[in-house]
């Protein structure tokens, strides 16, 4: 099939978007999710047969999510191919999930303010809270052992700017992410950022957390000489273990202890934990989150002794590797996840590393016709370990 002027070319940022939700629709293990990117003409070809008719192609996928492939995770390896044509590699993993480890070593328990929280890797522990009061809200924490050797943070270098929290996260390799500090345009956050000793944002009124090499954490302290990473934020919420005195007096009512809005937060526990904090509100009123006096005093029932909070509003995302699947575990505001300036990362050890690969080397040819599939080639191999 070529393209000419009755079949025009795809735009390709529309073609790599419906491989993404090629992907997304076979994860969804929904046959209608899937025959809904199909073209009424199309054409199916896989290595024992054509098949036609969206009758067929629908129970083809219901085969494949109950009899081939079942409870596994499909994930996009390479995408490549121009206009109406993209040829797509992946591999299907059996289906795990971080939030539900079975065979992590649990006798190292998250402080008492963590009691219930799920290890999601090593010395990194996830806890979901769900309040009423003062409204309905929910809270996603994370609890970091800093002193775990294997635990390492990262900020958005350069080349990374502007991307989701979720491509940060799995383009530079991470199991955890957030978003970092306000910023005038994607590649130009508002207050001090470095990575590795590159510099990118200058000084600026903004609290700064400072990460050296060996990843002991600053939070709103005093410059070093030498940087190594830096990332800012909006508000100063915990100093010396007690709320900001601005926060306490409401000295900006407006600012501190009316507005309402999705927030994210980090900061530091005597025992040099890291406290990753993100607040959302109730469905149908995501905005409706927490003031920064409010999350001030989440920060100090999480036991942190210093904290800043970040970037907030749409922009406010905490994203985990779970498995090699990115997944997004707060509601962002906009429906979808927004691009923003920069990112805190952190890189950790899975608890049990040892998936099995049902599908090593999938591979995908479709072509699109008006946004649709057309034409679709697949091959795969099936392992089978029993």
């Amino acid at each position: 099939m070529s393209a000419n002027e009755n079949h025009p070319q795809q735009d390709d940022a529309a073609v790599n978007e419906l491989a993404q939700q090629f992907f997304e629709a076979l994860n969804s293990r929904e046959p209608e999710k899937m025959l809904a990117l199909y073209s009424p003409r199309s054409v199916m070809v896989t290595s024992s047969r054509s098949i036609s008719g969206e009758e067929h192609i629908r129970d083809w996928y219901q085969r494949l999510f109950s009899e081939m492939l079942p409870d596994v995770d499909f994930l996009l390896t390479d995408l490549a191919g121009t206009g109406n044509f993209r040829n797509l590699r992946w591999n299907a993993k059996v289906h795990k999930s971080v939030l539900e480890p079975e065979n992590g070593d649990q006798s190292d328990s998250p402080p008492n303010q963590f009691s219930g929280a799920a290890q999601i890797f090593r010395k990194v522990y996830y806890k979901k809270l769900v309040r009423t009061s003062p409204r309905t809200h929910t809270i996603h924490v994370v609890s970091i052992d800093l002193n775990d050797p294997g635990v390492d943070l990262v900020v958005t270098p350069p080349e990374g700017l502007g991307n989701t929290t979720s491509g940060f996260m799995a383009g530079f390799g991470l199991q955890l992410a957030i978003n970092g500090d306000e910023w005038l345009s994607w590649t130009n956050p508002k207050g001090l950022a470095v990575s590795e000793g590159k510099l990118y944002s200058g000084q600026s009124a903004e609290p700064t957390t400072y990460i050296s090499a060996s990843n002991q954490v600053w939070v709103n302290g005093p410059r070093p000489e030498i940087i190594w990473d830096a990332i800012s934020g909006s508000h100063t919420l915990v100093r010396s273990g007690e709320m900001n005195e601005k926060l306490k007096k409401c000295t900006k009512p407006d600012v501190y202890c009316h507005n309402l809005a999705p927030r994210t937060s980090l900061g530091i526990t005597a025992d040099n934990r890291l406290i990753l904090t993100v607040v959302e509100g109730r469905a149908g009123h995501l905005r409706d989150a927490v003031t920064l006096r409010e999350l001030a005093k989440l920060n100090l029932e999480f036991g942190t002794v210093k904290a800043i909070c970040m970037d907030g509003g749409g922009s406010s995302t905490l994203a985990i590797d779970d498995y090699g699947i990115p997944k997004i575990l707060n509601n962002p505001t906009d429906g979808n996840e927004r691009a923003v300036s920069n990112h805190l990362g952190v890189r950790a050890r899975y608890l049990d590393p040892i998936i099995e690969m049902k599908v090593e080397d999938g591979n995908d040819t479709i072509g699109l016709l008006d946004g649709k599939i057309i034409y679709h080639f697949t091959s795969f191999t099936v392992n089978d370990h029993e």
